[in-house]
């Protein structure tokens, strides 16, 4: 595969995204409507988020936020 698009940057979109990359996709990009990543899980500390992203960017994943999609085609 050489590149994917996983919508949503709650903990599935998350999973997803990092197996894809670590599967061999060649680039992976999560696109999410917050300001970051797993901002829809009740309680969740900023910092543990940022340091979740951090990872994943370590993965060479991008991360685009404040982001909402209308169509596919």
């Amino acid at each position: 595969m050489k590149s994917l698009i996983v919508i949503g940057g709650g903990t599935l979109g998350l999973s997803v995204a990092s197996c894809l990359k670590e599967f061999g996709c060649n680039h992976v990009t999560i696109i999410e409507r917050q300001t970051h990543c797993l901002m829809d899980i009740n309680d969740i500390d900023r910092e543990l988020a940022a340091y979740i992203e951090s990872i994943l960017i370590k993965q060479e994943i991008d991360i685009v936020t404040n982001c909402t999609v209308h169509s596919l085609k």
